[in-house]
C-alpha cells in the first residue's frame, strides 16, 4: 500500500509539470507560425490531441486577443489541410480546433470591434470557414463541408 501511494504521489508531481507545459509549447508553436509557417504546421500536427486540446482551451480560457485567435486558427486550419489526406480524424480535429477559435473570435468581435474592424474579421473569418469547407471537398469528406459554409 506505501509503495501504490509514494507511485501516486510521484505521478501527480511528474504530470502537473507536463501538463502546466502543454499549453506553453503550443503557445510556442503557434507564434512559431509566423516565421516558419511549414515547420509550424509540420511540428503541431505531431503534437498529441491533449496537448492541442489543452493549448486551444488555454487560449479561449484566458481570452487570447483577436490577433491571436485568427494567427492560431489559420494555423489549425493549415495543419488540417497538411493531414488529412494521411489521417482524416487527425484532420478534422485540427479543422475543428480552428473553427473553435474563429468561433471565439467572433464572439469577441461583436461584443469589441469598431464598425470597420467587425467587418474585415467578418470577412476574414468567412474566409477561413470557405478555406475549411474546401479542404473537406479536396479530400473527397463531402459530408462535413456544407457544415463550414452554414457557419
Amino acid at each position: 500500500m506505501r509503495c501504490l501511494v509514494s507511485v501516486l504521489l510521484l505521478t501527480v508531481c511528474i504530470a502537473r509539470p507536463v501538463l502546466a507545459q502543454a499549453p506553453d509549447e503550443y503557445a510556442r508553436l503557434a507564434a512559431l507560425y509566423a516565421d516558419d509557417p511549414a515547420g509550424a504546421v509540420r511540428t503541431v500536427a505531431a503534437l498529441p490531441r491533449d496537448t492541442i486540446t489543452q493549448g486551444v482551451n488555454a487560449c479561449i480560457a484566458t481570452a487570447c486577443q483577436p490577433p491571436d485567435l485568427m494567427h492560431r486558427a489559420l494555423l489549425h486550419l493549415d495543419v488540417g489541410d497538411y493531414v488529412m489526406g494521411l489521417d482524416i480524424k487527425l484532420g478534422q480535429f485540427h479543422l475543428d480546433s480552428g473553427i473553435k477559435l474563429l468561433t471565439r473570435l467572433q464572439a469577441m468581435s461583436a461584443a469589441t470591434a469598431s464598425v470597420g474592424q467587425s467587418d474585415r474579421r467578418r470577412i476574414l473569418v468567412g474566409r477561413c470557414y470557405a478555406y475549411a469547407a474546401r479542404v473537406y471537398l479536396t479530400f473527397h469528406y463531402v459530408p462535413l463541408a456544407p457544415r463550414m459554409l452554414r457557419q
